[in-house]
């Protein structure tokens, strides 16, 4: 536990933020004091690398006159919020997302756009959480999903993979976060990172020699080739040998994936889509009420927005969430569920999908980015998928971080996770297999 002054939340700052919270929920403005308030930090595991996450409980009762101080206790509610909080606490942490404006990026966004996006959305469902509060780049205050019953799929099945019906609602609201983009765009003729610049500058993949991103990417292929040396069937010397000299060249193709496309229609792009970004709300099913299927979900986590085609953001959210076997069964009924999704929400405006992406540019442009897809299965799933004894290593120390980030020690924590975790072995080892079987051989 701690206090909110020790995160320099004032009393006015939670007054705001509770203001916020009741005027949204109830539409009304009503007075209140702030009876007590309490911060409890959260045990991210791989999902903490950015930022230190916090559950913060506000205790209110409305100011009436004439009320006694046990009258207006009986009068109180509790409302919590989710609080993100840029990690000074680990230097080389720090100094990573610093560099990668991480943090800086998203307090942008939910300063500037995405309110934007929301207010265009208003009368649909919600895609995303409300913000309450930004402060000194250093701490976001927003909505707690898991209060108003949203949860990460993770708790049910407990390994990062989606069944086609976490799939169907997740791309649905990915296609209604599209969608408010493109509106934006429509309505005032100008694309949005002409309007907010920060908030669209690459930070994941910077095109830029010597960015701490870049380094860490170099870092992530040298643990992979050593990984892929484990797996059997390319110990071959003659395989083996023409793995090691152009994996890294199919890898660093992400570069160019991720940049504004000449091709195909952009928009704004979540850009960070794996299966702790998206968040669940369930209903029971069956006879028995036992089986529970998600009916809605929230994005979270806008650290890497970028402005690209949609199909990057839907073959991103596949891949790293199903294996090889799954998408050549269900990938082609999915990508049509979120055209559909994309074309319901777009009509919703007066707004024709095929005028803005024709179907079959769509499924083309799905094509051409199926191998953006798969890089970022093996780029987010070396990191996220870390079982979390090990990756909780990594935020123990400032210089564990910074070595698992700048120098190949990286490969030690991979190695031992591929050789005593299955899951992390048998996901990696599939997404692996389609990159060099298909961009490699192949070519």
């Amino acid at each position: 536990m701690c206090s909110a002054a020790e995160l320099n939340i004032t009393a006015d700052d939670l007054k705001l933020i509770c203001r916020r919270h009741l005027v949204r929920e109830t539409c009304n403005y009503r007075k209140f004091y702030v009876n007590s308030c309490e911060l409890k930090k959260l045990d991210d595991g791989p999902a903490g690398f950015l930022a230190h996450h916090y559950i913060m409980t506000v205790e209110i009762s409305e100011k009436a006159v004439g009320y006694s101080d046990e009258k207006r206790s009986i009068n109180s509610q509790t409302i919590t919020f989710f609080v993100k909080v840029f990690p000074e606490s680990v230097q080389e942490q720090a100094e990573y997302t610093n560099e990668m404006k991480a943090f800086q990026k998203e307090v942008d966004l939910y300063s500037f756009l995405l309110p934007r996006l929301q207010d265009i959305g208003i009368g649909s469902k919600e895609w995303g959480a409300q913000s309450y509060l930004t402060k000194d780049d250093k701490i976001l205050v927003i909505e707690n999903l898991k209060a108003d019953g949203f949860e990460m799929a993770l708790t049910h099945t407990g390994v990062c993979n989606f069944d086609f019906d976490h799939l169907s609602v997740g791309l649905d609201v990915v296609a209604r976060f599209h969608a408010c983009g493109i509106v934006l765009e429509d309505r005032s003729h100008v694309q949005p990172p002409q309007m907010y610049p920060d908030c669209f500058e690459e930070n994941a993949y910077p095109d830029v020699k010597n960015h701490i991103r870049m380094l860490g990417l170099k870092n992530a292929i040298h643990a992979h080739l050593e990984l892929i040396k484990r797996i059997p069937k390319y110990q071959d010397n003659q395989k083996l040998n023409t793995i090691l000299t152009e994996y890294p060249k199919v890898i660093m193709k992400i570069v160019d994936f991720v940049k504004p496309s000449e091709q195909y229609k952009n928009v704004v792009s979540h850009g960070d889509l794996w299966a702790n970004n998206i968040m669940f709300q369930y209903e029971e099913r069956g006879e028995e009420k036992k089986i529970l299927k998600p009916v809605d979900g929230r994005l979270v986590d806008f650290q890497l927005v970028r402005y690209a085609p949609p199909a990057l953001d839907v073959v991103t959210l596949v891949c790293n969430t199903t294996d090889s076997a799954f998408r050549k069964e269900k990938q082609s009924i999915l990508l049509d569920g979120y055209y559909k999704s994309l074309t319901k929400e777009l009509a919703r405006f007066g707004i024709v999908a095929e005028d803005i992406i024709s179907w079959e540019d769509f499924l083309e442009s799905c094509a051409h980015y199926k191998l953006a897809g798969l890089i970022e299965s093996v780029l987010f799933g070396h990191l996220t998928r870390l079982p979390t004894e090990i990756a909780n290593e990594l935020l123990t120390s400032s210089e564990k971080f910074g070595d698992f980030i700048k120098s190949h020690a990286r490969d030690e924590y991979c190695i031992r996770a591929f050789e005593t975790d299955f899951n992390y072995r048998t996901r990696l080892t599939d997404s692996f297999c389609q990159i060099i079987d298909n961009y490699i051989f192949n070519n």
